[in-house]
């Protein structure tokens, strides 16, 4: 047999180079670490650790709270997945209620005169008394304050005022879109105000760019407010474009920034911007409610009557078909728009775009938010695929390749898995392909399974997601691919 020598096998290879990164704990990460600190006694510790014949407990007691935290800091969903939730549905109870008395209790409701006292003579919002308090007959102004001077800071006159609170809820919503009207007018004023110099170039090529510079409606706007914009702080990738842009003839690197940050110039913060009357949208969280307990609601049904189904008929249609399409679809001429298509108005523009969900499932990103180290995983995945590398990750527990695997299939990257589970025959073929195809990105490998016996050498970055026990290991699996 024909064997090398060491020293000339040992200049052939490349380089190996190993860069250690620091992850930080997230907030869910820390919770679980300060729930397993609380959770130990150091007293308990010293007391099992001084008899000879406990020793193997306190091993094993050890070794189980090291394998805890090690699991804290792997991913906190190794403890307890986040799992969908939905309410518990069932179905209403039915309540069979005599016919006379939903006859004498709509009588009883419908009687002109007690509709004529409670609508006009008892309501503080009748409209001649509402005029009265704000316009005194008599020009005394020892008592110059009244009741209802907001009215006039709202713009309403008595008449609106009434109908808005004695009117039902089809004159609310007229008042509602009346009132995004100004809204939108007011915004619109305060932003050509603002851009008055472009209006000669806005004007020529206004088919085009209308619909990227005029706030139009979204149908998630709740109200208008003010929107404040910070700028982040400045990082070392920052200083190292700063510095190229100012040096532009020196070779400067990440390296140089670091042994040369005393001497740079001082990062001069930016002030907040401030953009008024912005459309305020509703958060996506608020689109995902689930109660406990849900239902079908009510539905009033008296059998034999006409005049009662006639009366729920327009409930439901809000007394006139055009109230109907007011409340459910809005003013058709508050959507229209001459460059861009309506937008949806009424009850529909609250609806979410995949409909109000009552079961909650859990986003994928979370995946990445909940953990420190996948936020760094991710950053250099995204790196080391766009310059072109291919990667072996390496991890000692199963159920986090698991983890691993959701996180790929949510990035939508190429990979393979290989561990304890997978057959001869299947590992073999994995290993061809991966070593045969290139558009496989990431190669998912236990470390014990994936750590002898292949030889991965096409790819050329090896991560370790989290050590083994034995560094003798890591260090067996990271020569797979060099």
């Amino acid at each position: 047999m024909l064997r090398r020598i060491k020293k000339d096998v040992e200049n052939e290879l490349s380089d190996k180079i190993e860069i250690l990164m620091y992850c930080p704990l997230t907030s869910r990460q820390k919770m679980l670490y300060s729930a397993l600190r609380k959770k130990i006694r150091i007293e308990d510790l010293l007391h099992s650790a001084g008899s000879y014949q406990s020793s193997p407990n306190v091993t094993s007691n050890l070794m189980n709270l090291v394998m805890q935290f090690r699991k804290v800091c792997n991913h906190p969903e190794l403890f307890e997945r986040r799992e969908a939730r939905s309410p518990f549905y069932f179905h209403p109870t039915e309540f069979i209620v005599p016919k006379l008395i939903y006859f004498d209790n709509s009588v009883r409701y419908n009687f002109l005169k007690k509709q004529h006292l409670f609508t006009n003579k008892f309501c503080i919002y009748n409209v001649e008394h509402v005029h009265h308090s704000c316009f005194p007959v008599n020009n005394d102004n020892s008592n110059s304050w009244n009741a209802f001077g907001f009215s006039r800071l709202l713009k309403l006159s008595a008449t609106e005022l009434f109908q808005i609170t004695n009117g039902g809820l089809f004159f609310r919503f007229i008042y509602v879109l009346i009132h995004q009207k100004m809204n939108n007018l007011f915004q619109e004023k305060i932003f050509w105000d603002k851009y008055s110099i472009f209006w000669p170039f806005v004007k020529k090529h206004i088919p085009e760019i209308f619909k990227f510079i005029t706030p139009i409606v979204n149908t998630c706007t709740i109200y208008h407010t003010t929107h404040i914009h910070h700028h982040m702080n400045e990082t070392m990738e920052h200083k190292l474009h700063r510095m190229k842009r100012v040096n532009s003839d020196m070779n400067i690197t990440m390296d140089n920034i670091i042994l040369e940050n005393k001497t740079m110039e001082n990062y001069n913060p930016r002030p907040s911007k401030i953009y008024e009357y912005q459309p305020t949208q509703l958060p996506s969280f608020m689109y995902f409610y689930y109660p406990k307990v849900t239902t079908k609601g009510r539905q009033l049904w008296v059998p034999g009557s006409r005049s009662a189904a006639y009366v729920w008929q327009r409930h439901e249609a809000c007394d006139s078909k055009e109230g109907h399409d007011l409340i459910y679809d809005g003013d058709s001429n508050f959507s229209y728009n001459e460059w861009s298509c309506g937008n949806v108005g009424g009850l529909n523009a609250l609806r979410a775009e995949n409909g109000w969900f009552h079961i909650s499932i859990p986003d994928k990103q979370s995946l990445v938010t909940d953990c420190g180290k996948l936020k760094i995983l991710d950053n250099l995945l995204t790196q080391l695929k766009q310059e072109n590398h291919r990667v072996l990750i390496y991890s000692q527990m199963t159920r986090m390749i698991d983890i691993l695997e959701e996180y790929m299939w949510y990035k939508k990257l190429r990979y393979m898995r290989l561990d304890g589970s997978s057959k001869i025959s299947e590992r073999r073929d994995m290993v061809a392909d991966f070593q045969n195809r290139s558009d496989i990105f990431v190669f998912l490998l236990s470390t014990r399974a994936g750590g002898l016996g292949i030889n991965l050498t096409a790819a050329d970055t090896v991560i370790f997601y989290d050590s083994d026990w034995n560094p003798t290991v890591d260090q067996q699996a990271m020569d797979r691919a060099h």
